[in-house]
Formats: C-alpha cells, structure tokens, sequence
C-alpha cells in the first residue's frame, strides 16, 4: 500500500514539472519575437491611422526619448508596441501589452481608463545620441480581435 502511495505521489510530481511555459516566460518569447522583426526591418509603413511623435530631452550626457502614440483615426483595440533606439542586448526595449496584464486602447475623442481606453501611449527610453527610433506596434480594429494590424515605423528625430 505505502508502495502504491508514493508511486502515486511520484507520478503526481512529474506530471506537475512537465506544465507549459508561464505567461511570463510566453511574455519573453514575444518580446524577444518583436525585437528580432525589428531588427531584420528595412521597409517602413505609413502613420495614416494615428499621429506618432518623437521628442528628446538631454539628461546629463545622454538623451530620453519619448514616443508618443495618439490621436487615432479609427478605434485600436489590445495595443502592443515596442520602441528600438539602438538599446544594447542586455537593455530592455521600452513596450507596452507585452508584459501587461490590462489592454491597452485608442479611441478618438474618448477617454475611460477603467476600460482601458487612453488618450495616447508613451513608450520613453534612453540613448547616447539623437536618432530615429523603429516604432512596431500592432492593433486590432475590432473588439473580436479578428483584424489584425501590425506595422513597423521608422519615426525620425527632428
């Protein structure tokens, strides 16, 4: 009986140590995913949805780069975006609704944040010098998540 027992409890402790991978280790794997297409990028799509802006701010010797995402067109459901600004392999690229666990939205002249629509999204880094920054970012137009958009912008530094 005691045999039976803790082959049982054996069986029960290796099926537990074979579960998938947490959201948090799927979070990465989509983040290390969009860094890639990033860097493989060399055509760059339009901003006819939405207004993208990159502003720079000098801090000590360096620069913080803010980009800001706003005054959208049309509604942008479940928002995921990252910022590329040269950062070194160790840093993380600034990116929202990848580690999110709260959607993020986009309506025009709409604002209500306990259901995650904002007025725009701001993705701030830090770099050595004054460049464009790729923009990726993908956007549903429809609450089903059934028409996806993704596109990657080369926002230049002015």
């Amino acid at each position: 009986m005691y045999k039976k027992i803790l082959l049982c409890l054996l069986c029960f402790l290796l099926c537990g140590c074979t579960k998938d991978m947490s959201l948090e280790d799927q979070s990465f794997e989509i983040y290390k995913e969009i860094k890639n297409n990033i860097l493989k990028q060399t055509l760059f799509d339009s901003t006819d949805d939405f207004q993208v802006s990159l502003i720079y701010n000098k801090i000590n010797d360096e620069y913080r780069y803010d980009i800001i995402i706003d005054q959208p067109k049309n509604v942008m459901y479940d928002i995921t975006a990252m910022s590329y600004a040269k950062e070194a392999e160790e840093e993380m690229c600034p990116n929202i609704g990848i580690f999110d666990y709260e959607p993020f939205h986009l309506k025009k002249d709409y604002i209500n944040k306990k259901e995650g629509f904002y007025k725009g999204i701001q993705l701030s880094g830090t770099t050595k010098i004054k460049q464009n920054v790729i923009l990726y970012i993908s956007y549903y137009t429809d609450k089903q998540k059934i028409n996806k958009i993704e596109k990657y912008i080369e926002v230049n530094s002015k």
